[in-house]
């Protein structure tokens, strides 16, 4: 073998193929499209996007000043009726029991768990044939009203946590628990707070029968003393917490005042 034979293998031993060198070439060259894209995507000033921006007229501006200020009003209410609190719960288990034995003579068994089931704020206090909850849907900003019944309720489960009072079939001898306990709080309770509620706010929108509506949360709170769920105690507690409440929240101005067309007494 000859110099130039021995040359023309070793160019062909090293030689680097001719696909591998398209390839390598392809990978660069999308590389530098890519490298080439992406800076000038990077760099590239977008026209800002047109904006609309008018003067409000003196009566939208209204509108909106109202909203924004009525925003403000809640929240310095809720702030108010943060501040409520009930006091301690105190030795009541002696007064209680003594009630409740008093409340429960004649009172039948049967009657009591029959009823207990359906024995709920829904189908206790209505306006007619329709329950307050709903009428109020119909009547009312349902925002705010929502707003309303989750702070109480949010309030009453906060002193609820606190004071962590035992139903009172748990803390009294000779007490029976009738129906499923509901995983509500005794002291304050949140049967009762709803009870008085409902029964102010169907006042308002029914006046005439003002009385019978309180009547109506009385039984309803007493009701639930029969089931063995909380005491005397915790509804005198309850009612004066929510009577508190209820004075500081101005419920006629809350749910009312707002309204299209106004209702009046």
């Amino acid at each position: 073998m000859n110099d130039n034979q021995s040359d023309v293998i070793l160019r062909e031993k090293w030689c680097i193929p001719q696909w591998f060198k398209i390839i390598v070439s392809l990978l660069v060259g999308t590389g530098v499209l890519l490298g080439g894209y992406l800076y000038y995507v990077s760099h590239k000033h977008y026209p800002a996007l047109p904006t609309t921006s008018f003067a409000l007229s003196d009566e939208l501006k209204a509108k909106v000043d109202a909203l924004v200020k009525e925003d403000a009003d809640q929240k310095a209410l809720f702030a108010q009726l943060d501040a409520i609190t009930v006091p301690e719960p105190g030795n009541t288990n002696e007064s209680d029991a003594a009630t409740y034995f008093a409340a429960i003579q004649g009172v039948s068994s049967t009657t009591l768990r029959t009823g207990v089931a359906t024995d709920t704020a829904d189908q206790v206090f209505k306006i007619g044939s329709t329950s307050v909850n709903e009428f109020l849907k119909l009547q009312t900003d349902q925002s705010r009203l929502g707003a309303l019944f989750t702070h109480l309720h949010t309030r009453i489960q906060q002193l609820g946590e606190m004071y962590k009072q035992p139903v009172l079939a748990n803390r009294i001898t000779g007490v029976t628990a009738i129906g499923d306990i509901p995983k509500e709080y005794v002291y304050p309770s949140m049967r009762v707070a709803d009870g008085y509620l409902l029964a102010a706010a169907a006042a308002l929108f029914d006046p005439d029968h003002a009385v019978q509506y309180q009547e109506s949360a009385d039984d309803f709170a007493r009701r639930g003393m029969l089931y063995g769920w909380y005491g005397q105690s915790d509804i005198d507690a309850t009612k004066a917490y929510i009577d508190t409440y209820l004075a500081t929240l101005s419920l006629r101005e809350y749910l009312i005042h707002y309204s299209d067309t106004e209702q009046t007494n």
